[in-house]
């Protein structure tokens, strides 16, 4: 008898999710032979080496319900996954990263084009997003926009001595700093340590991942005609507007006055991380 298959219509149930833990499934009824390996050859065969969300297949599990008939399961996880729980040697270490990015309220943009009724002048804002003018009030509203971001984080196995309470304060004590010197080919001011996370064992030497967040410094920012902004990159830049008169318009308008760069971290030295 030949060989056959149908996939089941609850196939293809997946896990979505931004780091390594993602997970799919698919479902197959086989039938055509009771000889267990004939139908693990023809699974084999049968499941995709990937399954289209960039999940790699993990294994198939053949189970027989009777008559001929087998159940077939397909497991796919991230290609990365079975990494995550290698065990490495004193010394060794693991890098892995995000650049999902994320999210800012930008009050003044990069550029503007505008356009007015016919014979008016559209007012001029000098960048200012989203401005709302209601009887004695004006007020800029912004705009959600993704910005760039990269988070990341070592995991390393540290020798047995080098993990103390002493150690485990001082970690506590550096998280949410940012870095004082250049670190990882990173510049003062552009990583921000978000904290660690670790585990240890009577037989085992300590493991320690170490999180962080990547932001690139900025010498030469506008906004409006405020040119050669500063920035640090895990510092909140600011703006404040003022009321000026637009006599081409003839309406007072919202513009930039002055741009805040303001230090919203401390400095840290990160050498004592130990990584």
């Amino acid at each position: 008898m030949t060989i056959q298959h149908t996939e089941l219509s609850r196939s293809r149930g997946f896990v979505r999710a931004t780091d390594t833990s993602g997970t799919s499934q698919r479902e197959y009824t086989i039938w055509g032979s009771y000889d267990p390996d004939d139908i693990e050859a023809y699974a084999i065969a049968l499941a995709p080496e990937y399954d289209g969300r960039g999940l790699v297949r993990d294994k198939i599990s053949v189970d027989s319900i009777g008559g001929g008939n087998w159940k077939c399961t397909v497991d796919y996880v991230h290609p990365d996954s079975n990494d995550q729980q290698r065990e490495l040697d004193v010394g060794e270490y693991e890098f892995s990263f995000d650049t999902g990015g994320g999210n800012i309220t930008r009050t003044v943009s990069y550029g503007t084009t505008k356009y007015a009724k016919s014979g008016e002048t559209a007012p001029d804002f000098k960048g200012a997003i989203g401005v709302i003018k209601e009887a004695n009030e004006t007020r800029i509203e912004g705009v959600q926009v993704g910005v760039p971001s990269l988070k990341f984080q070592i995991r390393k196995r540290q020798p047995r001595t080098s993990i103390s309470l002493e150690y485990v304060r001082t970690l506590k004590s550096m998280t949410f700093k940012k870095n004082d010197a250049t670190f990882l080919g990173f510049e003062a001011g552009e990583l921000l340590f978000i904290g660690a996370t670790g585990r240890e064992g009577t037989e085992t030497d300590p493991e320690v991942t170490y999180h962080f967040i990547a932001s690139d410094n900025a010498d030469n920012i506008t906004v409006g005609d405020i040119t050669s902004v500063v920035k640090a990159g895990h510092d909140y830049l600011w703006v404040f507007f003022e009321d000026i008169e637009d006599a081409s318009a003839d309406m007072t308008v919202k513009q930039p006055k002055a741009v805040y760069v303001e230090e919203v971290y401390k400095e840290d030295d990160y050498t004592k991380l130990a990584i």
